[in-house]
């Protein structure tokens, strides 16, 4: 769809303003402001070409921020409280800031491009990995309780953790398509397209090439009812299972002993960081808020562990969902 058809789809709802830290009331309302900010520009972007609404200060006055708030937007992608959701979008938001710099009006080269794509791309399969490892320690937890993960108490934070995650994986293959369409660029979804009015346009992320937009909306699992809920000239659903191979045998019910195919976040990105070939591992670090940090070394041994010798499926996933996408894109030309 032409962006500027697209950006007329969505209502842009601004809160006027980027907050002034913490100054500015309580971290959820922070958290929204900011989120409004990057809508109203994206949305302008859509309509105009307009770069007036994000600056390179003001991107760099948001990293300031969620530096300041690390560790708490880092353990929201893994809980299940009421702010957690509007939380998450800067988790992921923050580490694909790059991809916001031709909408705050710098100018790329096909290189600087590809650049940025790469080195993002591996920033977010490694916090994606983080979060798996976040992910088995609530597995742990509940497990000392003599609780099982995939029991149906557990259903909401299983939910919440295994979405969250999913949205990393499918952040690392959107990135890997947009290198292959020249020109191309993703951004996560801000609050105005990602909980709108209508929930059959609501997006996770949104896709550009040229002057074409469409949305990305991630579940974990899709039924075949809730994929035809979506507006498929707006949206491109991606099933974390299924296209993306997020799943494995498990338990679910401790008294049997029959194993259920269940839906299992974080592969993708495991595979993404257990090849990347990076000298000196055990020397680089990824720093995960109140001083806190983890070497690249212990980030592709818990790849490996994940993985447990499973073939990578992220080239089957980049070209399936790319297909998809260049199809929604180019609907005229499928």
């Amino acid at each position: 769809m032409h962006s500027v058809a697209y950006a007329a789809g969505y209502s842009d709802r601004y809160l006027a303003g980027p907050p002034a830290q913490e100054a500015d009331g309580p971290l959820e309302l922070q958290a929204n402001r900011w989120s409004s900010l990057f809508g109203h520009a994206l949305l302008n972007y859509m309509k105009d070409g307009a770069t007036d609404a994000l600056d390179i200060t003001t991107l760099r006055n948001y990293t300031e921020w969620f530096h300041d708030n690390t560790g708490t937007m880092l353990n929201a992608s893994t809980s299940d409280t009421p702010s957690a959701h509007t939380l998450h979008f800067h988790g992921l938001n923050s580490i694909m800031l790059d991809m916001w710099q031709p909408i705050a009006g710098t100018v790329w080269s096909e290189s600087h491009r590809q650049y940025f794509l790469k080195t993002t791309q591996d920033t977010v399969a490694t916090r994606g990995l983080e979060l798996y490892i976040q992910k088995l320690r609530i597995i742990k937890d509940l497990k000392a309780q003599g609780e099982n993960y995939f029991d149906a108490r557990h259903e909401p934070i299983r939910s919440r953790v295994e979405g969250n995650i999913n949205e990393y994986d499918a952040a690392v293959v959107l990135l890997g398509i947009a290198g292959i369409l020249e020109g191309a660029n993703v951004v996560p979804g801000p609050q105005q397209l990602e909980n709108g009015s209508n929930s059959a346009e609501n997006v996770d992320f949104v896709f550009m090439h040229e002057d074409q937009v469409v949305g990305i909306q991630v579940k974990s699992s899709i039924l075949s009812n809730h994929a035809n809920h979506y507006d498929r000239t707006r949206v491109v659903p991606i099933d974390g299972r299924i296209d993306m191979g997020n799943e494995k045998m498990a338990r679910i019910d401790d008294k049997s002993s029959r194993a259920n195919h269940v839906s299992w976040a974080g592969l993708v990105s495991a595979a993404h960081v257990m090849n990347l070939n990076i000298k000196n591992p055990n020397q680089m670090y990824f720093y995960l808020g109140g001083g806190q940090r983890r070497s690249m070394m212990q980030y592709k041994m818990h790849a490996k562990e994940a993985l447990h010798g499973t073939k990578s499926r992220n080239l089957h996933a980049q070209q399936v969902i790319g297909r998809r996408i260049i199809e929604a894109l180019y609907p005229d030309e499928a």
